[in-house]
């Protein structure tokens, strides 16, 4: 068994575990979060909420990454395209778990505030940022984490043409799940780091600083964040049963 594949296997196992998922033909995610808030809706006396389900669907790509078992024949390091193909595995789970975080950001604005999506749509930029940031940051346990793994997603994998593209020369992939003395390592693009690699001088256009190597970060380390992120948003509709009904008054199929 490769590092690769054991790390894939006990980071699906952990998933699963955690989420409360059972994998059939599909995710059966009936023991789940998401299904717990259904049937605190029902005994309320509301129908299907949407979101609820939803949510619990579009959270089975994740089961679905893990469980692809084509690349366990390779392994870190084994050389330098391998790394490419196992960077381009991790940005994929990186891509949806980026999509997951901002469907939790939308719902706690939705439930904390009580606004609608169509009201939520209509903030202003200046106003609708800092309720972006403090929902990041409470789904994180006050702590910046999710707001910098989205900085680094959206830099690193989305909108690469001013970011990754421009410091990109040939780079080489460092794993947390795989390679030690990472610390050690001069020029490294890390979450957080992005900038100093992508920054221009306004008057010479000269590049701050010229990366050697890309940190991924660990599968577990994104599983636990969207783990707890699930459990901050529990926390708020156990804490305040009107923000709860807000929302499955806002989503009830009715």
């Amino acid at each position: 068994m490769t590092h690769y594949s054991k790390t894939r296997k006990d980071v699906l196992k952990h998933w699963k575990a955690r989420s409360k998922r059972v994998f059939k033909v599909t995710d059966n995610f009936a023991n789940s979060i998401e299904c717990k808030w259904q049937n605190n809706a029902d005994a309320l006396g509301y129908n299907h909420i949407s979101i609820f389900c939803s949510i619990g669907q579009f959270a089975s790509h994740i089961t679905d990454l893990l469980r692809d078992y084509r690349y366990d024949k390779y392994d870190f390091d084994q050389s330098d395209e391998i790394n490419e193909v196992l960077f381009r595995y991790y940005s994929r789970i990186l891509l949806i778990s980026s999509e997951i975080f901002t469907d939790f950001q939308d719902l706690y604005i939705i439930a904390d505030d009580k606004i609608t999506t169509k009201q939520l749509s209509g903030i202003q930029s200046k106003i609708l940022r800092p309720k972006q940031d403090n929902a990041r940051e409470t789904l994180a346990n006050g702590t910046q984490k999710i707001k910098q793994l989205l900085d680094y997603i959206n830099k690193i994998c989305k909108h690469k043409t001013a970011n990754f593209h421009i410091c990109n020369h040939h780079i080489q992939f460092l794993f947390e799940d795989f390679h030690k003395n990472i610390k050690a390592k001069k020029g490294k693009v890390t979450i957080g780091s992005i900038n100093q690699y992508t920054s221009y001088d306004t008057s010479t256009l000269a590049k701050h600083s010229k990366p050697n190597y890309i940190v991924v970060p660990s599968l577990k380390h994104i599983i636990d964040l969207i783990i707890n992120g699930y459990k901050v948003l529990d926390d708020l509709f156990t804490n305040d049963k009107t923000k709860f009904e807000f929302v499955c008054r806002h989503y009830d199929d009715k």
